[in-house]
């Protein structure tokens, strides 16, 4: 018994229904197609502006560059710089640890992830932890 989840076979086969040679009634008829203007209307292209695509593609860079690479690298520098301890200790344990156990430096790593993220929930942390010289606001709290 072959089981076919429901499909269908389905057979067939072409078989000419006319002599051969009534089909050069078929090839005389007009076929039915869509007739296109050759010109360009002008009124119906899209306006074009240039600034705004250069405003658009600025856009892009600061949320790319400015926002997200930066708030990375400020990271980065804060736990290379050993601002914060208990951060950049867990880390280089992490480390060593791999040296020793695989799954003691898992653990550790894990534990460096949800202290990570248990800093970045609060909103000084964050700010302390993503800003520094290259995206700090033009502003007196940017200043301090």
């Amino acid at each position: 018994v072959q089981y076919n989840a429901g499909e269908i076979r389905l057979r067939m086969k072409l078989r000419r229904v006319v002599p051969r040679g009534m089909d050069a009634f078929a090839r005389a008829l007009q076929p039915s197609c869509f007739t296109y203007a050759t010109f360009v209307q002008e009124e119906y292209l899209p306006q074009l502006d240039l600034q705004e695509l250069v405003d658009d593609a600025m856009d892009i860079k600061l949320q790319l560059l400015d926002d997200l690479i930066f708030a990375m690298l400020a990271f980065v520098s804060y736990i290379v710089a050993w601002k914060s301890f208990c951060l950049s200790g867990l880390l280089l344990a992490t480390v060593v640890a791999t040296f020793k156990s695989e799954l003691l430096a898992w653990g550790i790593w894990h534990l460096w992830m949800g202290m990570v993220l248990v800093m970045l929930s609060d909103k000084k942390w964050r700010d302390v932890l993503s800003t520094n010289g290259l995206n700090a606001p033009l502003n007196q709290e940017g200043l301090e």
